[in-house]
This record gives structure tokens, C-alpha cells and sequence, in this order.
């Protein structure tokens, strides 16, 4: 059973490549009376996962793409239940700092996951280097930019 369809702008949110591996848990030593959000509209990051979470949660995020893992704190803004094993979440961060932060790592994200598809559809095998400047020039200008403008 699907919930009510929840919408979002997709200049305020990236959506989290689905193979790169990443940890969402409710923060248990915060709760969102422990945490500001500015007041602006910075959006923030979309996954899916097999879980729901309360909004207004708090929640600890690892980005599983370096070592060790980025890590950062936000608060569900929205969940919505795609299928009956499989949720959507937005997260907010905190301020423009966290969010530019999250912005740089999902680049790198995105990098990864280019680099892979064009191993695997076209049988080239690139540089981390070469995927950046190929993967910038393709979608660089259209890669969402929440709240920083």
C-alpha cells in the first residue's frame, strides 16, 4: 500500500545514488529540541531504504564513499513510503555549511556511480579524474545546488 504521493523540489534535494552505500540512524543522544535548522529553506538529501523514520527525527548519516565514512547530523523532513518494503527520506542539514559539505560528497557520489555505468554500458574504463571532467561537463550545470544560491 502506497502513502499520499510527497513531492519535493529537486533543486533543494540530491538524490543519493542507490549503489553507493550509505547509514541513516535516528540519533538517540539529540532530539530535535537539540538541533537548529536555520531558518532558510536548504534542503538537503533524498535515499531510499527499507525503513520509515519519523519526521522532525533526528538522524546520524554516513556516506559510505571515503574513508573513514563523511558523517553528518539532519532532521527528517519527509518520508514516504514507496512500495511495501521501500521508503523515500528527505533530510535537512543543519546550515549552508553541512549542506555544501553533503553537496561536495554526492558529487563525488555521482562521479562513482557515472564512472561505473560507463565501465559497464560502454566497456571504457576511466580515471577518477578522467569520470570528474566527463561527468562536470554533462551534468556539473544541472547537479542541484540546495539553498547556496
Amino acid at each position: 500500500m502506497k502513502s499520499s504521493s510527497i513531492s519535493y523540489d529537486s533543486t533543494y534535494y540530491i538524490h543519493h545514488p542507490s549503489e553507493i552505500p550509505i547509514t541513516v540512524q535516528s540519533h538517540q543522544s539529540l532530539d530535535r529540541s537539540n538541533v537548529r535548522i536555520d531558518d532558510v529553506k536548504i534542503g538537503g538529501l533524498v535515499f531510499g531504504c527499507s525503513r520509515a523514520f519519523a519526521k522532525q527525527a533526528v538522524v546520524d548519516v554516513t556516506i559510505h564513499i571515503t574513508q573513514p565514512g563523511f558523517r553528518v547530523i539532519g532532521v527528517v523532513e519527509w518520508c514516504r513510503q514507496v512500495s511495501s518494503d521501500h521508503y523515500e527520506v528527505g533530510i535537512q542539514f543543519h546550515n549552508k555549511e553541512d549542506a555544501f559539505q553533503v553537496r561536495m560528497i554526492e558529487q563525488v557520489c555521482h562521479i562513482e556511480q557515472y564512472k561505473r555505468r560507463v565501465d559497464e554500458t560502454e566497456g571504457r574504463s576511466l580515471t577518477t579524474d578522467s569520470a570528474a571532467l566527463e561527468w562536470i561537463a554533462k551534468h556539473g550545470a544541472h547537479f542541484p545546488n540546495p539553498g547556496m544560491n
